[in-house]
This record gives C-alpha cells, structure tokens and sequence, in this order.
C-alpha cells in the first residue's frame, strides 16, 4: 500500500457527478493537502487510473505544497464527443510523483455526457 501523502479536502463537491456536453471543456478542481513530513517534489502529475472510462493525457501540477500545505489544483479536458456504450463515465484522478508513484487519494467522478 502506497504511503498516502496528500488528501482530498472536501470530497462531497463532486457527489452528484458532473453534467457536460459532447466535446464540451471540462476542468475538475479539487483541493489537496500535504499529508508528509517534507514538500512535495517538482514534478506531481494528475493522471486518469486504468480503472477510468476515459483516458486524459498526464497533466502537470505546477504546484509545489509544504508541509501541511493546503491547496486547489486542477485538470482539464474535453468531455468525449463519441459515446458507444454508455452516457455516464468513471473518471477517476490520481496525484503522481515523479517515480509515476500514486501519492494520495483517488478522485473518482461520474462525468454524465448530455446530448
């Protein structure tokens, strides 16, 4: 089990999903605390897990949190404009460290793609 180093704060904002349409820019903004003993390394990415229903290119952070540092980060994307099987898909985010090792909790989100 991976030493979790950052938290999600306020994990209720998502719970009703989000609503977009077909190839429509999305950006989820969550906000993160610094859990370790020790600021975060320079290159933290926000990345999709294999478990997602879509699949989002690495982003980078550009956010460097201090010790029990608390802050918003971001990721953006375009909703998918071609659906084959079903409306409402899994996105699920994780913070990476620069060795591609997961360093808090994972985001999941249903993203409900509208007409």
């Amino acid at each position: 089990m991976n030493l979790k180093k950052a938290q999600i704060l306020r994990k209720d904002k998502y719970k009703d999903g989000l609503f977009v349409k077909r190839g429509e820019l999305v950006e989820i903004e969550w906000e993160v605390k610094n859990l370790t003993n020790s600021d975060w390394p320079n290159n933290v990415t926000i990345e999709c897990l294999p478990s997602s229903d879509i699949f989002i290119n690495e982003q980078l952070t550009n956010l460097v949190l201090k010790k029990g540092e608390k802050s918003s980060i971001s990721v953006k994307f375009y909703a998918p404009k071609e659906i084959i099987d079903k409306e409402v898909l899994d996105v699920n985010l994780c913070l990476f460290d620069e060795t591609k090792t997961a360093i808090g909790e994972e985001l999941k989100i249903k993203l409900t793609i509208l007409e």
